[in-house]
């Protein structure tokens, strides 16, 4: 008997910390990416007598970001925003963090209305924001993009985020490869199944795609 308690004992507290790293890792970093992008901007724009003391206003909002999405972990994991005002209005506050960076012009599209999100769970939502922040910090990091479209729709079955930017897309049939690279891309695939949705990743000569697809029905049972 004691063994098996301390067995599940052991399985709670990993994974706790996989949790933790997960959101750590999905949550914290995506921010931190976004302040390195700004700072190399600073950076240059100093070099080249361009630069303004009004633009750190901007990389101390990303940094009280940081701090407060540290906060939120240690607390419970959970964008304080996220509980506050919603999926939507979170993913746009997060679009408009990137497009403060002035590192790429981002821009967020939404013709659905909170009502649809609100038929999926807590916990779904919670994992679809965090699928959408590592898809954008994938992004930035290694599409060498200088736009990014975040649009949500739905119709009576789905809900379909789609990712666009013009830097240097994948498809399907790389990804398998890539995901053996990281830990962003084994996250995304594990949320993803939780969330019983579908990932696919498409491109184009001028641009790249990355479809978030998340069923509906019987989603809050």
């Amino acid at each position: 008997m004691h063994g098996i308690i301390f067995k599940s004992t052991i399985e709670i507290e990993e994974r706790h910390k996989e949790k933790i790293a997960k959101n750590l890792h999905d949550g914290v970093n995506s921010l931190l990416t976004l302040l390195i992008y700004s700072l190399n901007k600073r950076q240059t724009d100093f070099l080249s007598n361009k630069f303004r003391e009004s633009d750190l206003e901007e990389d101390k909002e990303l940094i009280r970001r940081i701090i407060k999405e540290i906060k939120n972990t240690c607390h419970d994991l959970i964008p304080s925003s996220l509980r506050q005002f919603g999926l939507l209005k979170t993913l746009e506050d997060y679009i408009d963090s990137i497009a403060l960076s002035k590192t790429v012009e981002a821009k967020f599209m939404c013709n659905i209305q909170a009502e649809a999100v609100n038929m999926l769970r807590w916990k779904d939502q919670l994992s679809i924001y965090r699928i959408c922040q590592e898809v954008l910090t994938n992004i930035l990091k290694h599409a060498k993009c200088n736009t990014i479209t975040l649009s949500v729709v739905s119709n009576t079955d789905e809900i379909l985020f789609e990712f666009e930017h013009n830097g240097a897309g994948i498809t399907n049939d790389d990804i398998e490869t890539l995901r053996n690279k990281g830990l962003g891309l084994n996250s995304l695939k594990t949320r993803a199944l939780l969330l019983r949705a579908m990932i696919d990743y498409a491109k184009t000569k001028n641009s790249a795609m990355i479809k978030l697809t998340v069923p509906l029905h019987d989603k809050k049972n």
